[in-house]
């Protein structure tokens, strides 16, 4: 009876070390299969670490890269800035020229085609000076003195400015007779020579003659005064005679020249 008494508590104690030892098995197993899946993992982790590293590596590189091409772009944007700096001052410079050139175009435009207007003008004028100075007159006609006054009005001779010795009393006097030869006036240039007679001072003057209705009338082709002596008479030489001029002048004649007939 006490042999099975012990073998009962011998079996007992080996069923419950089989058991702690199966128990410590399983947990050994347990822990064995925890160890491989986190050693896996932690394979699998490496991999993707090193892979990081690589990935960050690149990135560093690239990185950089970006950097040096930052600064270059921040200095060419720098350089674009000023030379569009530069060109926006020349741009406001040529502009401001510009607007001045084309003011000045303008300007000369309406210039040119009031001279072209006027040399077309004076072209006409020319043809029919030129024809007047060159041929005679095919016929002649008189005027009175207020028709010589209104012409005188509208011409232009006494516009001339007076240069010594470029264009003196002379070619006034030409001037106007060839103008009121196109009109088919017989106009005449004089010329006289004598001394003032309140200062003695020498005097010679070339001035205009035409005969009119009336007779014979004397201009002065630099201000269109027109006068006449007692008897529309025509100047004579003399020294016993005092001629009134324009300006209230005061002649004694000592030649009489004709230079134009009439």
């Amino acid at each position: 009876m006490k042999n099975v008494e012990r073998n009962i508590k011998v079996l007992a104690v080996i069923l419950v070390l089989s058991l702690i030892i199966a128990c410590q098995s399983l947990y050994l197993y347990l822990q064995y299969k925890d160890f491989r899946d986190l050693t896996e993992k932690h394979a699998l982790l490496q991999e993707d670490f090193t892979a990081l590293q690589k990935s960050h590596w690149m990135l560093e590189v690239e990185h950089e890269t970006l950097q040096l091409e930052h600064k270059t772009l921040i200095s060419e944007h720098d350089s674009l800035k000023s030379e569009h700096s530069t060109l926006q001052s020349e741009y406001n410079k040529l502009s401001t020229d510009y607007k001045a050139l084309e003011s000045d175009y303008n300007s000369l435009e309406i210039k040119y085609k009031s001279l072209d207007s006027k040399y077309q003008k004076l072209f006409s004028d020319y043809q029919l000076l030129n024809e007047a100075f060159n041929k005679p007159l095919k016929y002649k006609k008189t005027p009175t003195v207020t028709e010589l006054q209104i012409w005188l009005m509208s011409d232009t001779t006494n516009s001339v400015r007076y240069s010594d010795p470029n264009f003196i009393c002379g070619d006034f006097a030409v001037m106007l007779a060839m103008h009121a030869k196109t009109k088919n006036w017989d106009m005449t240039v004089v010329v006289v020579y004598g001394y003032d007679a309140d200062t003695d001072e020498d005097f010679a003057h070339a001035f205009n003659a035409i005969r009119t209705t009336e007779g014979l009338v004397y201009i002065e082709p630099q201000t269109d005064e027109v006068w006449y002596y007692e008897d529309y008479r025509e100047i004579y030489a003399t020294s016993r005679i005092k001629w009134g001029f324009p300006n209230d002048q005061w002649i004694i004649i000592e030649d009489y020249i004709i230079v134009l007939q009439y």
